[in-house]
């Protein structure tokens, strides 16, 4: 009896031990976490404090606060909560007169060409170019590296084996090897299968749409853009369909890619530890991880496998590269195990389907929104699609052969005329200036750079009392703020309203552009949706590709407008309780705080056969 109590006594104190040394090692963690950060905001304070003294334009800056609270409030008023950081960069250029009101309205100089913004501890320190001869600087005529805490964010994505995550001289290798494969040579020979995946999204459309050319039900576009992108880009890179615009689910691999996408994280701050670091998220990383590995290692090991002793294979000699059989023949060309090589073409391949489906689908959606809010343009858009793609109907049978049946709006016809002469995108001029000019206006995420000790920005030429003035870089990251720069003054490169949708500004012939004042040409380095400089989007032409394809089709047979009465009626946001937030006086706004921003709610439409089209 006495043995049992003893046993219970020591088992008592051993668990009392274990729960003071968890307690005692919660409270050091605790105490290191917040060291960490009074440090680091310290270094961070003083730092744009001595930049200030030294007379650096920037926002008035708190030696506490930081810009907190001009920035911070300035956000919180303008912006839903839900709505993307990349807001920021626009917020800062228009209310430049309110975050810096010493001088009076007749005094105050323009906003600089680069804006400090500390924000610490929500984000990392900021210098942010708002002109695009600023960007220039530190993306074509300098390359420094990306930033850390982008590698890190795609870790767990690609194991570190990216060229997103790579710099110096591994980067310059990685790039090189996956150059082949997005040339324009090569995303041509890939415009036959594009065009099967944009021939499915039409008819998913037509689907939607009501009867007797009533608008159809409401639904979210973006879902549908989303898996299209998907179709494409495992095709582009491993070479097999997936089917993901084919039933009611994505597919098991991309829903395990498209959940490990959402867990990524590009800065971990006060607020966001207990989720970077819940186990919950780690084991959905492990787990997704998995699926997508099983899928794609397979057609990896197999692609490697089949290179002869010189480094070739049949894939080598005809038709439409994939980027896994580009990656395999450059490991046929270079000693090394091919263990490694695999695991690397495994991380590129993850990074292309992560880059090559989000973008895109964003763009589109956004593309179709502006031509429902631009009657004029789109009824040139599908002027322009009729006549260039109207050669395949004209060689068609007659409807009264009956050869048509199947086929009432010709979407079959257009769709070989593609796929037999893919260079007839081309010569969509006009909807490729729809394009570049929504880019401009809904502008994605601007690329970064990692500052240095010793490497300035300076004012440029045309940048007005701030010409020659230095920037110092040290400590901070450099963000091309493109959504700024593209929606600015920037020394008149858009002209007298550069808020205007205006495509025919891309149109380089005098005589293609409309009645009114001639449009300025915009400088080389004030456009920028895909970056410029070495490190620019390596996948731009077929984003480009693929974008003037489903544009012109959908269009070609339907209308696309915004539905959001029936939105709210269908989700039940009605009544005084109704929310209803908008950014720029539109409901349709870019959301989320990581990575690449999506449309809110997915965009809501409905959609219509076009009038003669039925």
């Amino acid at each position: 009896m006495m043995a049992t109590r003893d046993s219970a006594l020591r088992i008592h104190l051993q668990e009392a031990a274990m729960a003071h040394t968890a307690a005692w090692t919660g409270a050091l963690l605790a105490t290191a976490v917040a060291a960490y950060y009074m440090y680091r905001g310290f270094a961070v304070r003083s730092r744009f404090q001595r930049l200030q003294r030294q007379g650096v334009p920037m926002i008035p800056h708190h030696p506490v606060f930081g810009h907190l609270g001009a920035v911070g409030r300035l956000m919180a008023a303008e912006l839903p909560a839900d709505a993307h950081g990349n807001y920021m960069s626009v917020l800062i250029q228009d209310h430049w007169r309110e975050l810096c009101p010493a001088g009076g309205d007749g005094d105050l100089p323009p906003p600089p060409p680069a804006v400090y913004v500390d924000l610490w501890p929500f984000s990392p320190p900021f210098l942010v170019s708002l002109d695009g001869d600023v960007s220039a600087q530190f993306t074509q005529d300098h390359n420094p590296d990306h930033p850390g805490l982008q590698g890190r964010m795609l870790r767990p994505l690609t194991g570190g084996r990216d060229v997103s995550a790579s710099n110096g001289d591994l980067w310059a290798a990685r790039r090189r090897a996956m150059n082949p494969a997005f040339s324009p040579a090569n995303v041509a020979a890939h415009v036959p299968g594009i065009a099967d995946e944009v021939g499915v999204l039409v008819r998913k459309l037509r689907a939607r749409a009501g009867r007797d050319g009533a608008w159809g039900r409401v639904f979210a576009l973006q879902d549908l853009t989303t898996r299209l992108a998907l179709d494409v880009i495992y095709r582009f890179s491993v070479g097999v369909r997936v089917g993901d615009q084919d039933g009611a689910d994505l597919t098991p691999v991309s829903s395990s890619l498209v959940g490990q996408i959402k867990l990524l994280r590009f800065h971990t701050n006060v607020s966001t530890l207990h989720q970077v670091y819940s186990p919950l998220r780690w084991w959905s990383l492990w787990r997704n991880g998995r699926v997508v590995d099983s899928f794609l290692l397979p057609l990896i090991r197999a692609r490697f496998g089949r290179l002869g002793e010189d480094g070739s294979s049949e894939a080598d000699t005809a038709g439409p590269k994939t980027l896994i059989d580009v990656l395999a023949r450059q490991h046929g060309k270079q000693a090394g195990s091919a263990d490694d090589s695999i695991r690397q073409a495994l991380g590129e391949t993850k990074h292309s389907l992560f880059a090559g489906h989000e973008t895109t689908s964003f763009t589109l959606c956004t593309v179709l929104n502006m031509l429902a809010q631009h009657p004029r343009a789109l009824a040139r858009v599908r002027a322009e699609v009729d006549e260039v793609l109207q050669r395949g109907e004209a060689a068609a049978p007659s409807k009264d052969s009956g050869a048509d049946d199947d086929d009432p709006t010709g979407l079959d016809r257009v769709l070989r005329q593609v796929r037999e002469s893919p260079h007839v995108l081309n010569e969509l001029a006009y909807t490729t200036a729809v394009i570049k000019e929504t880019m401009r206006l809904e502008t994605n995420v601007g690329t970064l750079r990692a500052g240095r000790a010793g490497f300035s920005l300076h004012g440029p030429a045309g940048s007005g009392p701030y010409r020659g003035v230095e920037f110092p870089t040290e400590g901070c990251i450099l963000m091309d703020g493109s959504f700024a720069i593209h929606r600015g003054a920037n020394g008149g490169a858009w002209g007298q309203k550069p808020l205007e949708f205006a495509p025919e500004r891309w149109l380089t012939d005098d005589g293609e552009q409309e009645e009114g004042p001639r449009l300025p040409t915009p400088p080389r380095n004030a456009y920028r949706p895909f970056a410029m400089g070495p490190r620019n989007c390596v996948g731009q032409h077929l984003a480009m590709t693929e974008l003037r394809l489903a544009t012109a089709l959908v269009v070609r047979e339907l209308d696309v407008e915004c539905a959001w009465d029936e939105w709210d009626e269908m989700i039940g946001n009605k009544g005084p309780n109704a929310k209803k937030p908008m950014v720029f006086g539109s409901r349709l706004y870019q959301i989320g705080r990581d990575g690449v921003p999506q449309l809110k709610d997915g965009m809501p439409v409905h959609v219509r056969l076009r009038l003669d089209k039925r």
